[in-house]
């Protein structure tokens, strides 16, 4: 559920979050992929065994046998990526405040980065200002030569 007030009281409910929790939403990206997600609301359990946590940056290996949401312990911001299985997959707000994916099934590994807009546009610029600099530097040597 999108409303935060909503989603604050139905986690009130919740007994075991390590058995229920209350996402945001599910992306249409999944619901292409898994429309009975729509109707049950179920995820397939399994086991998680943390590869590496870093700033910034969490590794997972996940073993399930059906369509799962993963909920972290990080909590949910602009910038947080999710890749399963080196394949991107859309992020969500789990319990009104944690960073979730809903992953397809089978082994795999889970990959988290924390990748704000604004730090991949300056890392364009940077690359784009590196590769002007060079030609000029390029232009006026071959200018000096001559």
């Amino acid at each position: 559920h999108p409303e935060f007030g909503h989603v604050l009281a139905m986690t009130k409910s919740i007994r075991d979050f390590s058995v229920e929790a209350v996402a945001t939403h599910i992306p249409s990206q999944v619901m292409e992929r898994a429309p009975q997600l729509a109707r049950s609301g179920l995820s397939a359990p399994g086991t998680v065994r943390v590869m590496r946590y870093e700033p910034n940056r969490t590794v997972l290996h996940v073993e399930h046998s059906g369509w799962s949401l993963l909920v972290s312990s990080e909590v949910d911001m602009p910038g947080w990526r999710a890749y399963w299985n080196a394949h991107r997959e859309p992020t969500v707000t789990v319990n009104g405040a944690f960073l979730g994916c809903f992953i397809p099934p089978g082994p795999g590994t889970l990959q988290l980065l924390y990748r704000p807009d604004a730090f991949i546009h300056g890392l364009r610029i940077s690359v784009a200002a590196l590769i002007v600099l060079f030609m000029t530097a390029g232009v006026a040597g071959i200018r000096h030569s001559r």
